[in-house]
């Protein structure tokens, strides 16, 4: 159970754990393994290891698994931890700042195609909420962000 059969385990020359790799982040530099059909297979792995009780519906939050997963080449991922927990898209109290914030934020690549998905999730599953479009950061909303730097 501490490590959950090694998800929890940080990997060799890395800083990061197995679940943290396996939600994205490790796809910086590596074009082979940034492809849907990739993406498709570890969601089948991810998927397994939810219904072993391996992979936590906490994991999402506690790890910042969404954040990790907001790459265009990790839509499947990104769409399998939204869809099972939405809440994650701003509709708690979160120590990682909103997804649809954290897209637009400065230095990111692909910042148009984040933006994308962030808001079309937060749209499926809060509409009433207008996907966390008009909340706010530091002041700033999400919107006027996206005005700013992707010029939407």
């Amino acid at each position: 159970e501490e490590t959950r059969g090694g998800l929890l385990s940080v990997m060799p020359g890395s800083i990061y754990n197995t679940i943290s790799c396996l939600s994205g982040i490790s796809l910086e530099g590596m074009k082979d393994l940034a492809s849907d059909k990739f993406d498709r297979k570890v969601v089948q792995v991810l998927e397994k290891l939810r219904h072993l009780n391996l992979l936590k519906k906490a994991d999402i939050e506690e790890y910042g698994l969404v954040h990790d997963a907001l790459h265009p080449k990790c839509k499947s991922r990104f769409n399998f931890f939204t869809s099972w927990d939405p809440d994650v898209l701003g509709a708690r109290d979160s120590q990682w700042v909103k997804p649809i914030q954290y897209a637009i934020g400065s230095g990111r690549k692909d910042k148009e195609e984040r933006f994308e998905m962030a808001l079309k999730a937060g749209m499926k599953y809060f509409p009433e909420r207008l996907g966390f479009l008009f909340c706010k950061q530091e002041g700033i909303s999400a919107c006027k962000k996206a005005f700013d730097k992707i010029g939407v």
